[in-house]
């Protein structure tokens, strides 16, 4: 899997990506929950975690926010600025 950087110039892992996801872990920057959604998706750990995990992902991908692949779809990204 590529790595994945936040805003900051850290690179997520899985206990950063979770914290993201759920909001124990704060972002002011929605593009870096959504690439702490991506890490999920795209190395599987979001299937291991509770169900709400991947509820959430499958509406993200539904919303057109992340790819059938869980990369983040920045052209959505970039309809919502406009």
């Amino acid at each position: 899997m590529k790595e994945i950087k936040l805003s900051d110039g850290s690179v997520l892992n899985s206990y950063t990506a979770t914290g993201l996801a759920e909001g124990f872990i704060e972002s002011d920057d929605s593009h870096d929950i959504l690439k702490a959604w991506s890490f999920l998706g795209q190395s599987g750990l979001v299937f291991r975690l509770q169900g709400w995990f991947g509820r959430n992902i499958e509406s993200l991908v539904e919303s057109g926010y992340l790819n059938q692949d869980y990369t983040v779809n920045y052209s959505r990204l970039m309809e919502d600025q406009l």
